[in-house]
């Protein structure tokens, strides 16, 4: 596994551009904080808790010969940046936490008790950051400014070949595996019965659209570029969003298409959390304080977990922001494990049933039903081997 970096973000940077966008001092009040628990988890059964977030809104990060915006320079974020939009919902999403977790975390931060982890990407380092600034604001030892509600939080990630939250080239067999797939019978029918409609991106985009990646990379920049404000051109009217939709699906479903691709895509996220949980229920969690951990990604990150926990509702496209909540609790019944989709920034998360299992499934029925995702560094690796000497890897897709 590559080495873990710690990132912190420029002081100016984070906190300029949240008081920007909010067009008001953020200020932490830890007493309402304590009186309102009406978004409070049960703190006094939870024992530990793991979050998993795709990244908040961005500019686009892909374009096409037609776009009227390809020559944009997208001012002041760049390509697949966060835009301020993007800024303030992870920051929100930061707030939120503290509301729900406050009770149980404490005030204060320790990377002790609080684990920090993204992609290599910079709106996903970003994202991370900013809900780490919403969660953690400093209390008054922390303070070392005082009109400055802000204070550095460690951030980790894998510069290469992300061996967690965003496997492809760290995997040697998976993208063999994903080529088959894309060759399949049933792929070719599916892609042969929208061959019209490949045509007609095809002559509106001035690019070859011939699959459902092209379809989803299409739809991406769209979204983007439309979440901006900007413009759509004539043609989207009748083809955006909806007829983009089920294809774009498709293409995430692809990366996690069987049991095999989805053991090499999330066993090590799921055998992460899996050990995890084990671990703080045993008292072998290292440290012993931590009480929370976060991951931040992509909209395949999110993806991975919830097809690795069997719980990827309908196909769902992870949107901005969106967050996986998967908690430990220890009741007089023992210990279980409940998880929570918060697919909003301003809706409440709802419960996801682990098929076999009650919404709260105790921790053991939990790692028995994971088992099929459970794997050592040395099965992955197995996993992993080339079966296939003369394949050559073509370029690995964006995140």
């Amino acid at each position: 596994m590559a080495q873990s970096k710690l990132y912190f973000i420029g002081l100016a940077t984070i906190c300029t551009s949240i008081i920007a966008v909010s067009g008001s001092r953020i200020v932490r009040d830890v007493s309402k904080e304590k009186e309102d628990n009406s978004l409070d988890t049960n703190s006094d059964t939870l024992r530990f808790v793991i979050l998993a977030l795709r990244h908040g809104d961005r500019t686009p990060q892909d374009t096409y010969p037609n776009d009227p915006y390809i020559n944009d320079k997208f001012e002041p974020y760049g390509w697949g940046q966060l835009t301020n939009k993007g800024r303030l919902n992870q920051y929100n999403q930061g707030v939120y936490l503290r509301q729900r977790y406050g009770k149980f975390l404490g005030s204060r931060y320790s990377p002790e008790i609080f684990w920090l982890q993204s992609t290599a990407v910079d709106r996903a380092k970003m994202s991370a950051l900013l809900v780490a600034a919403g969660l953690w604001k400093p209390d008054d030892k922390q303070t070392f400014k005082t009109d400055l509600p802000w204070q550095p939080v460690a951030l980790h990630y894998q510069q290469d070949n992300d061996t967690l939250l965003l496997i492809w080239s760290s995997c040697a067999d998976y993208p063999r595996l994903h080529k088959l797939v894309e060759d399949s019978k049933q792929i070719k029918e599916i892609e042969a019965k929208n061959q019209k409609l490949f045509e007609d991106l095809s002559k509106h985009t001035g690019m070859k659209i011939a699959n459902s990646d092209d379809v989803f990379s299409l739809l991406g920049t769209l979204e983007a570029e439309e979440n901006m404000g900007l413009k759509l051109p004539e043609w989207t009217h009748e083809i955006y969003p909806d007829k983009l939709i089920e294809l774009s699906k498709l293409s995430l479903q692809m990366t996690v298409y069987n049991e095999k691709m989805r053991k090499m895509k999330a066993g090590p996220f799921v055998t992460k959390i899996a050990n995890a949980m084990k671990d703080k229920s045993e008292g072998k969690l290292k440290p012993a304080e931590r009480k929370m951990v976060m991951y931040v990604g992509h909209d395949s990150t999110i993806v991975t977990l919830l097809a690795g926990l069997n719980v990827w509702e309908d196909r769902q496209i992870p949107g901005y922001s969106n967050m996986v909540m998967i908690e430990l609790h220890e009741d007089k019944s023992g210990w279980n494990v409940q998880v929570f989709l918060k697919n909003s920034t301003t809706e409440a998360p709802h419960p996801l049933k682990i098929p076999g299992c009650d919404f709260a499934c105790p921790l053991e029925k939990f790692l028995t039903l994971m088992k099929p995702m459970i794997l050592t560094s040395e099965e992955w690796s197995e996993e992993c081997r080339l079966k296939d000497p003369s394949y050559v890897s073509g370029k690995v897709p964006p995140p």
